[in-house]
């Protein structure tokens, strides 16, 4: 079956492979992306950040399962289906603690290809069912948000927060507002981002406050999801002594020393969570989003052709939208 695929080349550069999807694997599912949304970690291998090539990129994807192993038996042809492409072995260490998200074989990789595509192979062990989405563009809000559900609870792991700071309003910054807000119900959220138009937003949909630039506030956590140095750099320069601190940047391959000398002479108490902890958080997340999202706040999103994807990440960090979403060409599809 043949198969295009978004291939990244080299730094800032994307290039369009056709390849062919073999026989079926019996424990394997076939997929058609429908859409997929821009992480934070797919941007930082585009910057250069991480550098094996080629790579195929796009893990916050809704798909249409089209065909499925013999040995599959929870997923059906015509099923709506995400991923948060961690795979969970069930039997080291770190899945027998409830840590499957660090499982040893996280980074096996049983699949084809990402979700920049038009299909792929993947394992089942991948998928999730999320027929009770009625806007199937949302799902594209779930693994981001099991990220947002993980890193709460490392920071419940050391206080109860009553006031909290996130500074960066792209789609991570963007979910944390919108989690903590509408879900638990946090009154002092404070937000920041240098594009005023993104800010805005989040400040008019979930009713968060605008950073006091004089630091006047004591947050009890700052979260930054800037995926900057630059953005870093702000975070820990406006944090007191003893701050709480969550990064949630994705800083690999850059000079990320200036963060623990500043960490250290502030004696600021970090967390760094990583990815998004027991997959039970998928399943809460799909609940959230079905409870809690509501159409209006559709408008933290942008949709862009699969053939612009070039284009897209070259401006994305001057897109005033919160989240950048790709559709594949078979996008317009109903439920």
């Amino acid at each position: 079956m043949k198969n295009d695929v978004y291939y990244l080349i080299k730094k800032g550069k994307f290039q369009l492979s056709r390849n062919d999807l073999d026989v079926l694997k019996p424990n394997y599912v076939r997929v058609q992306f429908l859409y997929c949304g821009i992480c934070g970690g797919d941007y930082s291998c585009f910057l250069g950040r991480r550098t094996s090539y080629p790579y195929s990129l796009g893990h916050e994807f809704v798909a249409k399962v089209i065909d499925i192993g013999k040995e599959v038996d929870t997923f059906s042809v015509n099923d709506f289906v995400i991923s948060d492409f961690n795979y969970r072995c069930g039997k080291c260490l770190y899945c027998l603690k409830g840590k499957d998200h660090l499982c040893i074989q996280n980074n096996v990789g049983y699949f084809t290809n990402r979700a920049f595509a038009e299909y792929a192979d993947i394992h089942k062990n991948y998928l999730y069912n999320v027929k009770i989405l009625k806007n199937i563009t949302n799902a594209t809000l779930i693994e981001p948000l099991s990220c947002v559900i993980h890193a709460y609870e490392e920071i419940l792991s050391i206080c109860k927060p009553q006031c909290i700071l996130i500074v960066g309003l792209g789609n991570i910054g963007m979910l944390f507002a919108f989690y903590l807000k509408l879900v638990v119900k946090m009154q002092k959220v404070f937000v920041h981002d240098s594009i005023t138009e993104k800010k805005r937003r989040i400040i008019k949909l979930f009713k968060c406050i605008e950073m006091n630039m004089d630091n006047s506030q004591k947050y009890d956590f700052i979260i930054d999801a800037t995926n900057s140095i630059t953005g870093a750099n702000f975070c820990l320069d406006i944090s007191r002594f003893s701050q709480k601190y969550c990064m949630m940047s994705h800083l690999y391959g850059l000079d990320t020393s200036f963060i623990y000398e500043t960490m250290c002479q502030k004696e600021i108490k970090p967390i760094f969570p990583l990815r998004n902890g027991n997959r039970n958080n998928i399943h809460l997340a799909t609940q959230i989003i079905h409870q809690y999202w509501h159409p209006n706040f559709d408008e933290v999103m942008e949709i862009f052709p699969i053939s612009q994807i070039q284009q897209v990440f070259d401006k994305k960090c001057s897109l005033k939208s919160n989240k950048q979403i790709i559709s594949m060409n078979h996008a317009d599809e109903k439920i």
